[in-house]
């Protein structure tokens, strides 16, 4: 998982969640504004896991959120969001 900005090349964070599914995720950047989301890359589908395929979902993070504790609430992955798939 990593929050992103707008330019796909600044990576603020990387994690991994921990068994549970919580983590952490802390960055921060120089330019004037910016537009956060965080993305969690995974391989599990409707139908179950396909270890040959990466999943990717991005979830905006607010503006009022900036500089305070984001809680996303419970993220289940089986429920696409601006989704991308690679199978190889």
């Amino acid at each position: 998982m990593g929050t992103y900005s707008a330019d796909p090349d600044d990576s603020l964070a990387v994690t991994h969640s921990l068994r549970n599914g919580n983590f952490e995720l802390t960055g921060s950047e120089d330019e004037m504004s910016i537009e956060p989301y965080i993305r969690i890359t995974h391989n599990c589908m409707q139908d179950g896991l396909r270890p040959n395929c990466i999943v990717t979902d991005d979830y905006e993070v607010p503006a009022e959120k900036l500089n305070t504790v984001y809680d996303m609430g419970i993220v289940s992955l089986n429920i696409e969001h601006k989704r991308t798939v690679t199978c190889s």
